[in-house]
């Protein structure tokens, strides 16, 4: 059963308080993931609170009362639900289906392990632009990006040096470690990670796929 959540208040909350008193919380403040509206567009979010029956994000993308949203955690789980309400980037949530004890506690236990080592959320974007290598500009189509890095298509991956300056669209110059090289691409991770509110301003007005820097 969904939760009877309320209209905003100045503070919002996920559940009710007759509810809340019956469900165990996760507080966080940088579970981040990617959350993806029913017609398949996607960005950056954080969740803020979570409980058996629901939970709060905030995200620079705008929602509505009655939006589906999936959201993609850093750790590979995946919540879905309904916002029913929204207010100033923060949306309440009630989940299609309660979530049990043990997907809580695991959850809890993620949110207090710290950052670890799971894979942040990724966003495919298919960007063509450049990334110079050793003085030579190679052309490459970023395909997806996350805060602390992307991969890369090209057709030179065994140029690729371990330093790599990277040209993103509308983001600038990114100074780059080169992680791994396989047949056409190349993975990178950036010397200093994006910051939340930098790739969620990005996403949001992301290029079209293959515009060149």
């Amino acid at each position: 059963m969904q939760p009877d959540l309320p209209p905003p208040a100045a503070e919002p909350t996920v559940a009710g308080d007759s509810q809340r008193a019956n469900e165990r919380r996760v507080v966080t403040t940088l579970l981040l993931g990617r959350v993806v509206r029913q017609d398949g567009s996607d960005g950056l979010c954080r969740v803020r609170n979570l409980s058996s029956g629901g939970m709060m994000f905030e995200a620079l993308k705008r929602f509505i009362n009655g939006d589906h949203v999936t959201i993609e955690l850093r750790n590979g789980h995946v919540l879905s639900g309904t916002v029913v309400w929204a207010r100033e980037g923060r949306n309440g949530v009630a989940f299609d289906e309660e979530l049990s004890d043990e997907a809580l506690v695991t959850l809890d236990k993620i949110v207090h392990s710290g950052k670890g080592r799971a894979r942040a959320p990724r966003f495919d974007v298919g960007v063509s632009t450049r990334a110079t290598v050793e003085g030579r500009a190679l052309p490459v189509v970023l395909e997806n990006i996350s805060q602390s890095g992307g991969m890369l298509r090209t057709s030179e991956p065994l140029a690729f040096t371990p330093t790599v300056v990277l040209a993103i669209p509308n983001l600038g110059s990114r100074l780059c470690d080169r992680r791994w090289v396989r047949e056409g691409a190349v993975g990178v991770s950036f010397v200093q990670m994006l910051r939340y509110d930098e790739l969620a301003e990005w996403l949001e007005h992301r290029p079209a796929p293959g515009v060149t820097n």
